[in-house]
């Protein structure tokens, strides 16, 4: 509900804040004294008309805020997430709008700028206004047909109404995609076949090229080795040490075998020294060729297997390119391609298939919508009873309410079925039927209004409703009647009424009294929250006019004690 309004620089307003409670309060004051200016700054800031002669003389802008405390579920908060103004479950919503002199002006919703229409679809949910110069919420043909679902408690049937026009939906789109793989050119068959089996052929595998990168540098050092020992090998079978080393070891060892005069033993020494270096060379000699040998076998790969490893590489990373995909995805691509030319090859199947599920789906739906017509027809019919039976006593009985379930083209279906909604009235018993905004009398239309919303109290979403002087060229029964409507949707709402009645005003269980001060430069609008006492005296001026009697004030405490 509305919780707060402030407003400046508004017509006769030039600065009021506000606080607003719960429950029917009633709004009066003197002709002229600015109570229909109230009404006007609401409509302003929920998005409705902006007239730049409602600036104050003087001033070079108006704004007004309103705070509203819609309940954690209300969908206007899913509203407010698609445009983008995420509001938490408990945080009230903030509207603040402002129009300069010139023309120009800015919406804001919770610090969030919103365009006008953003504006009027978030007001359309808070708040109905019913009046003179403002009419939105009921009048709008728009909300007709989820107010008559919600009258009707269609929510489970309008639920698998929607259910199935979104499978429908998925059906037809199922099909059209099988109808063009159907229709799709032979050349994009021989190119799909092509890729599949370029790639059947590449046999990718998830991980292959980090293998490859790493096989490569395996090998890459493998082959530096490889190099060393072959050189190694080489030097030592072209230099042949190993027989020089032979030949050189007989040669010491006769020269040690042989007899030596004494003066030579030196030299003897000497020789078997040199002996015994080239044996140990021998055998170091011949160890280092078993381990280069060795070494050689277990290299194991040659320069052939880099060059493998190398060209699968470049194959791999070359179709990772040619697809645009990481080399790891080449088997999904292969999957999709497979995949692809098995639908491509069973189209035909799966056109008939598809339109099988399609004509099923299109069956479900029109069964289902169909049912929901009627449940509309039979609540539409329940709805007119209940309108019809509150006319009368509002002094609106010549009048006729119709609700009008229109068949919409199938063009036009949707998740919320085959009809338009929409709520008639004709003004006379052979009056043609005319949309309600199509009443002439503003009094007669926000009593029509009031008609409609006190049987449609469960229904609408919109937690303020607000009527400007529903009572307007009505009294006694009728006046009643109307404050009797308005205290029972004060019940479940929260009600705002201007009113001149005093059946109306007792009615309430709050009471503002707007007065116009006059002052040397210009006039000004102020409100009084009335107390008891005060609110006693403002229904016996209602009563009495200018001088206020004892008997007026007497009948006044009567009709609030009847209240």
């Amino acid at each position: 509900m509305l919780t707060a309004l402030s407003i400046r620089n508004f017509g006769l307003i030039s600065d009021l804040d506000l606080d607003i409670g719960g429950g029917f309060t009633a709004v009066t004051g003197e002709t002229g004294s600015g109570k229909s200016m109230l009404v006007s700054a609401l409509g302003f800031v929920l998005g409705g008309r902006a007239r730049r002669d409602c600036v104050r003389a003087g001033c070079a802008r108006m704004s007004v805020t309103a705070t509203f405390d819609p309940d954690e579920a209300h969908p206007v908060r899913t509203l407010c997430a698609e445009f983008g103004v995420h509001v938490g479950k408990e945080e009230p919503l903030v509207l603040s709008r402002t129009l300069l002199r010139g023309g120009a002006g800015r919406a804001v919703l919770n610090g969030r700028c919103l365009s006008l229409g953003q504006l009027s679809a978030v007001g359309a949910l808070l708040a109905d206004i019913h009046g003179q110069n403002e009419n939105r919420g009921l009048l709008s043909c728009s909300v007709h047909r989820a107010l008559l679902d919600d009258f009707g408690e269609h929510g489970p049937l309008l639920a698998s109404v929607a259910e199935a026009w979104f499978q429908w939906r998925s059906a037809l789109a199922a099909l059209e995609e099988a109808k063009h793989l159907s229709d799709i050119a032979a050349d994009e068959i021989s190119y799909l076949r092509s890729c599949v089996q370029d790639l059947e052929d590449l046999k990718p595998v998830v991980g292959d090229e980090e293998r490859l990168v790493s096989e490569r540098s395996r090998l890459q050092l493998s082959e530096r080795s490889s190099e060393t020992v072959r050189v190694g090998l080489e030097l030592m079978e072209s230099a042949q040490v190993e027989a020089t080393l032979g030949r050189l070891s007989k040669v010491l060892h006769r020269g040690r075998t042989t007899q030596q005069v004494a003066d030579e033993r030196e030299l003897d020494r000497l020789v078997e020294t040199a002996f015994e270096g080239v044996e140990k060379a021998l055998i170091e000699m011949e160890e280092a060729r078993r381990c280069l040998e060795s070494a050689s076998s277990h290299l194991g790969a040659g320069p052939e297997a880099l060059e493998a490893v190398e060209s699968r590489l470049f194959a791999i990373r070359g179709a990772a390119r040619r697809y645009g995909v990481a080399a790891d995805r080449l088997l999904d691509v292969l999957e999709s391609m497979r995949a692809r030319l098995a639908r491509i090859d069973d189209a035909a199947l799966e056109v008939r298939d598809c339109m099988k599920a399609e004509a099923l789906a299109q069956r479900r739906y029109q069964d289902l919508a169909s049912a929901l017509s009627e449940a509309r027809r039979s609540s539409g019919l329940a709805l007119m009873s209940a309108v019809t039976s509150e006319l009368g006593p509002l002094k609106l009985g010549t009048m006729r309410f119709r609700v009008l379930i229109a068949a919409r083209t199938e063009g036009d279906w949707g998740e919320f079925g085959q009809d338009d909604v929409i709520f008639q009235i004709a003004s006379a018993p052979a009056a043609d039927f005319v949309p309600l905004n199509r009443v002439a009398s503003g009094g007669e239309l926000a009593r029509l209004s009031l008609a409609i919303s006190v049987c449609l109290s469960r229904s609408s979403l919109s937690g303020t409703l607000v009527f400007d002087e529903a009572d307007v060229g009505v009294g006694g029964a009728v006046a009643a009647a109307i404050g009797d409507r308005l205290a029972r949707l004060g019940c479940d709402r929260q009600v705002l009424a201007i009113t001149h009645s005093p059946q109306v005003a007792a009615a309430a269980v709050g009471h503002w009294r707007i007065s116009r001060l006059d002052g040397d430069a210009e006039a000004n609008a102020s409100i009084d929250v009335l107390d008891p006492l005060a609110r006693r005296e403002e229904i016996a001026r209602m009563l009495a006019g200018e001088h206020v009697t004892r008997e007026a004030r007497a009948a006044a405490g009567r009709l609030l004690m009847r209240a």
